[in-house]
């Protein structure tokens, strides 16, 4: 193991209120996510003030803490893609109808996985470990240990989230250079879906097996949404 691995914490944890014993982190992360989301849009120049809907929606986070501090998080919504609300879920406003028809293919048993922030304290240079990195390994990790056949991702090419996310990392390429709009300011992503199989072939390319085994012992699950066993052992806490 890694010695720095020693010195992490991942906390699957519900979104829209913090759980008795859970409420330090909790706050934690919605600090590092406001921060984080307002130092981006006023980069780009969004005027609009920040609501914190993209924090509270989604089913869970998953949030990872370095030292007792947080260093960023991911949000998952799980649900089915064949019927019902979830194709008419906003998230999926900027996609096209052929990378949606494609993903849907692939399963229609879905994780979308969104709200992707690092803390401003954890980015650049000097660090232990490329963070960003790193908790994309921990969304591919949550994904592996889900019911779900699919994870969609939407990597804003503006922040060079392919970098950590994109096809080297596992991700199948839907769309490649899909402009959008972001409260009137004209960005671009890579639509993505992430296959069991397109990971676990970059594992095994990277030789990350014991890297993410021991990442994966870090885990706090307290979401209501399962976590199986598929890939590598975890702890629950009730």
């Amino acid at each position: 193991m890694e010695s720095w691995v020693k010195d992490l914490k991942y906390v699957l944890m519900p979104s829209r209120h913090p759980l008795e014993g859970y409420e330090k982190e909790y706050y934690a992360a919605y600090q590092v996510w406001r921060t984080a989301w307002e130092k981006f849009r006023s980069e780009i120049g969004v005027k609009e003030p920040l609501s914190s809907d993209g924090f509270i929606i989604p089913d869970e986070m998953g949030v990872l803490f370095y030292q007792d501090r947080c260093v960023g998080l991911a949000s998952f919504t799980h649900g089915t893609l064949s019927k019902g609300p979830m194709p008419d879920h906003s998230w999926f406003k900027p996609w096209t109808q052929e990378a949606f028809n494609e993903l849907r293919q692939i399963s229609p048993d879905c994780i979308i996985c969104s709200q992707f922030t690092v803390s401003p304290e954890f980015t650049g240079k000097g660090h232990v470990v490329r963070w960003k990195e790193i908790l994309f390994y921990y969304n591919h990790l949550r994904f592996l240990n889900s019911m779900s056949g699919v994870m969609a991702g939407h990597l804003n090419l503006t922040r060079g989230m392919q970098n950590a996310g994109g096809e080297e990392f596992g991700a199948t390429v839907l769309n490649q250079n899909h402009p959008f709009n972001y409260y009137g300011v004209p960005l671009a992503a890579q639509l993505v879906a992430y296959e069991r199989s397109g990971i676990e072939a970059m594992i095994q390319r990277k030789n990350l097996s014991s890297l993410f085994s021991d990442l994966w012992t870090r885990l706090d699950h307290v979401s209501e949404f399962e976590v199986t066993s598929n890939i590598v052992p975890f702890k629950k806490v009730a």
